[in-house]
């Protein structure tokens, strides 16, 4: 099944029990992307949540723009149901347009941060502020890549730089 973070908000909106809703943020963490044991290290940690968290970060370049791609894992499955929220609204976008996103309001309709325990909330918090750091240090590593007409190793033809 395809989810936008539109269709995410139309179906929080008819939900009017939390409960609902939390069972609801779980079953959309399950469809998150196999994230192997192997990919899970202090190098894709994220740090300031209360969960273990893994965010790794690429960028696939066949379109017309550098385009972002996230994967995540967390051993929380409220928080896997978080990172599937923030992988709609990040994932797949050039990158010109993720530094511009503020997925605040998403948040506020979610109604999401004022149902959560203060560490959850501080936790997101964290996930958006290691999306803003990798996608600036992206960013800085293709403009360079592409002012020397290089590009990082162990990259492919579709990926130019990848970050955990």
């Amino acid at each position: 099944m395809d989810y936008t973070i539109e269709r995410v908000i139309a179906d929080f909106e008819l939900m009017t029990d939390w409960e609902d809703r939390y069972s609801y943020l779980i079953e959309l963490g399950k469809g998150l992307p196999e994230f192997s044991s192997e990919d899970r290290t202090e190098h894709t940690m994220v740090h300031g949540c209360v969960s273990q968290v893994w965010m790794s970060f690429c960028v696939k370049d066949e379109l017309e723009e550098p385009t972002l791609l996230i994967r995540g894992a967390s051993d929380s499955t409220i928080v896997c149901g978080i990172i599937f929220l923030l992988i709609l609204i990040y994932s797949e976008k050039p990158l010109s347009v993720v530094k511009t996103i503020n997925p605040e309001p998403v948040f506020e309709k979610l109604k999401l941060r004022e149902h959560l325990t203060p560490q959850r909330s501080n936790g997101i918090s964290a996930l958006i502020l290691r999306i803003n750091q990798k996608t600036a240090k992206l960013s800085s590593l293709l403009e360079k890549n592409e002012r020397h007409n290089t590009y990082p190793p162990n990259t492919t033809t579709t990926t130019r730089a990848t970050l955990a």
